[in-house]
């Protein structure tokens, strides 16, 4: 279940106009701002209060197991299938890039509320970067995801097709070629990698650059102005990159879903849990004070998207089970047509 980080601002307190009015980067669009008031700590006064909120705890900590839950049946379906065959690249290359954007861009968002961490109880912090862990779980299980896609690549398909052919004939002279699916995969691999370093990289240089200030407002901490406002705007222009991709990579799986005529090495039991997930946040956010169809547009595209390929892989399914019952049924009857004829020749 892919959620960009910008739904986590159902768990936000909005900061208050006099906040907004006091911040230096009011060049900033208010999208790309971060909020001063963070689920679990306030820091819009330059302070550590910890801010306690049983609810929203319970609710972040269900996400966060659910999050978990839903990937363990992929998981089990690549192992039991000992191949990944049927799970879209370009589906994973999305995903991939969409979770690694998510989770940088709300560790920006919230390094006011890691920096207290240094101050408050280990407790309250827990609670405070609760919206970090959902997204660093979600990035490790997804990209996981991709790890065993290229580890149970089918061997079949890793030699280009016309060697594959020539290999029958020849064997000393004959070298396999990679095809241009596992070369692409290698490359999305290498590709995935380097993003998420170059993503470290500027980061890192953009909160060193910051210093010890609140990139929210300057509370003379000696944060730079202009590079509080880079780092919103890296933030904001992560937060774009991981809704777009987000709410346009079901595509690529849906199209191989439909072209295989069946669901592969895609697990049902995750998409029947992510499903109703997607369309739970969708409604959350439809329903949420000030929210218009900007709002929740993305989220209800890819719950729509998620829906179609449920509904592909279950049609499939039931159409694979089906044909193995008619083809139990006709092996059933050749050995009953067989047995009379068997019992006359003895």
């Amino acid at each position: 279940m892919l959620v960009p980080a910008s739904s986590l601002l159902l768990f936000y307190r909005s900061p208050t106009q006099q906040q907004l009015t006091e911040n230096h980067t009011s060049w900033i669009p208010l999208f790309l701002q971060a909020p001063s008031d963070i689920q679990g700590i306030e820091t819009g006064t330059g302070k550590c209060t910890p801010r306690h909120n049983k609810p929203e705890l319970t609710l972040s900590i269900i996400v966060l197991i659910s999050i978990i839950v839903s990937y363990l049946p992929q998981y089990y379906r690549i192992f039991q299938k000992k191949s990944s065959d049927g799970l879209s690249l370009w589906f994973l290359i999305l995903g991939s890039l969409s979770t690694t954007s998510s989770f940088f861009n709300i560790f920006v968002l919230q390094w006011g509320v890691v920096r207290c961490c240094s101050v408050i109880g280990p407790g309250p912090c827990t609670e405070s970067i609760l919206g970090i862990t959902q997204l660093a779980v979600q990035f490790v299980m997804f990209n996981l995801i991709f790890i065993l896609y290229m580890i149970y690549f089918p061997p079949n398909k890793k030699i280009s097709t016309f060697l594959r052919h020539q290999l029958l004939h020849c064997r000393l002279f004959c070298l396999p070629t990679r095809s241009f699916t596992w070369t692409l995969s290698i490359l999305a691999s290498k590709v995935l990698l380097g993003y998420f370093f170059v993503s470290t990289a500027i980061t890192v240089i953009l909160l060193a650059a910051v210093g010890r200030g609140d990139i929210s407002h300057d509370d003379g901490g000696g944060g730079n102005t202009r590079s509080r406002a880079w780092l919103l705007v890296w933030a904001g222009l992560l937060g774009i990159i991981a809704a777009f991709l987000a709410m346009i990579q079901y595509i690529p799986q849906i199209i191989e879903t439909y072209l295989r005529k069946s669901m592969g090495a895609l697990s049902i039991p995750m998409m029947l849990i992510q499903t109703p997930g997607a369309i739970l946040i969708t409604v959350s956010l439809a329903l949420h004070p000030g929210a218009n169809w900007t709002t929740w547009i993305s989220y209800a595209i890819t719950a729509l998207l998620q829906i179609i390929l449920l509904g592909f892989c279950l049609f499939y399914a039931y159409q694979i089970r089906k044909r193995r019952a008619l083809r139990k049924k006709e092996e059933e009857q050749q050995q009953q047509q067989q047995e009379p004829l068997l019992l006359t020749r003895r």
